[in-house]
């Protein structure tokens, strides 16, 4: 395989992966709990910074999406995760940058956040782990947390 070959192939591997990142978001903030269910693995993992009652981490789709109910219930229902830009690199990798708001108790929410797919074993703020609709083979499974 030319390295020609291998760079196209990373390009369409991160512009898929960009393409599933646009879908999760319009999904999360849509409720659309079957897309979610798509594009998340079943091995899924999040992080919730911080040392309110909700930080931790959750190991599963299931724990994700139960976090994704508290972050609803919570907020009245009035969090949402604006996508504001993807990029995305040469070996596939693909980071969205994000800006959550809400309200819980009156209170404002404003924060800014990353997502890369695939993760890598450590991050910074938070992470998912997104599987392909169409599974290819061992190499597209969802690396290991």
């Amino acid at each position: 395989m030319t390295s020609v070959s291998v760079t196209k192939n990373a390009q369409m591997k991160a512009e898929g992966n960009a393409a599933l990142i646009r879908r999760g978001y319009e999904a999360f903030n849509a409720a659309d709990m079957a897309t979610l269910t798509k594009l998340f693995d079943e091995n899924a993992s999040w992080h919730t910074p911080g040392r309110s009652p909700i930080a931790g981490d959750y190991q599963g789709r299931d724990a994700v999406f139960g976090q994704f109910g508290r972050y609803g219930g919570d907020t009245g229902g009035t969090l949402k995760a604006e996508l504001k830009q993807v990029f995305t690199s040469d070996n596939g990798r693909v980071i969205g940058l994000h800006h959550n708001s809400g309200e819980r108790n009156g209170k404002q929410l404003g924060e800014r956040l990353l997502h890369r797919i695939p993760p890598p074993t450590r991050t910074f703020l938070s992470r998912a782990v997104l599987s392909d609709p169409q599974p290819k083979g061992p190499s597209h499974s969802p690396p290991p947390s």
